[in-house]
């Protein structure tokens, strides 16, 4: 992402306009998103290898994360997605399962709302609300007359829906599974998640349910 302090001189001001800029120019359409090829060539193994393991005492549950597994920095139909990845959090008493995808975006222009997420699992459409979706706002560039805007939007999933993108999966296959985010403009952002992600984090978490088992009796 392009993060650019409040106060910075004038060639800083000027990379992060001309940065704002050629985000508007490059966005892909809709239908033209690919996963990048170092991204497609990552096998599910290389995924569960990667995964980052929170386990907070002071939390209810013990989160496993794609988040180091790979560098996201790539352009979206609607924004630039400074970061990607998929969370499972894993209940320590019962040890029930929850799962969410998290997008960092970064766009030129006004304020996206991104109050609703639509993608297909189970042959049908689905639309969830996001269960975050902050929003704060850059440095404005009066000489272009462009603010840039930055979100944080997290999307509860169901793990049948994580099952289906991960049994997707097809090596260095460039297809991803896609998430529309709604703005009520119509200024939408359309994002994906590569199926290798999902298999790598299935696995990792059915992993740990065998070797610690977190399921309870009160």
């Amino acid at each position: 992402m392009y993060l650019i302090p409040p106060k910075v001189g004038v060639r800083r001001r000027l990379a992060g306009a001309a940065a704002l800029v050629g985000l508007l120019a490059t966005a892909p359409a809709a239908g033209a998103i690919e996963l990048p090829r170092s991204l497609a060539s990552l096998s599910p193994q290389d995924f569960t290898s990667r995964i980052a393991v929170i386990d907070d005492p002071l939390e209810d549950g013990v989160v496993l994360s794609t988040k180091p597994a790979y560098r996201r920095d790539r352009s979206a139909t609607g924004a630039h997605v400074g970061d990607a990845h998929l969370l499972a959090t894993i209940d320590r008493k019962t040890g029930a399962r929850s799962w969410q995808i998290s997008y960092d975006l970064y766009y030129a222009g006004p304020k996206k709302s991104l109050d609703v997420a639509q993608f297909r699992s189970g042959g049908e459409l689905r639309k969830v609300s996001p269960r975050i979706a902050y929003h704060w706002q850059e440095e404005c560039f009066e000489s272009i007359s462009i603010c840039g805007q930055y979100a944080r939007v997290v999307v509860d999933i169901p793990e049948d829906t994580v099952r289906e993108i991960a049994g997707s999966y097809r090596t260095a296959d460039r297809t991803p599974w896609m998430m529309r985010l709604k703005d009520r403009n119509g200024a939408d952002v359309t994002v994906g998640l590569a199926p290798a992600e999902a298999a790598g984090l299935l696995a990792a978490v059915q992993q740990r349910n065998v070797a610690t088992p977190m399921a309870a009796a009160d």
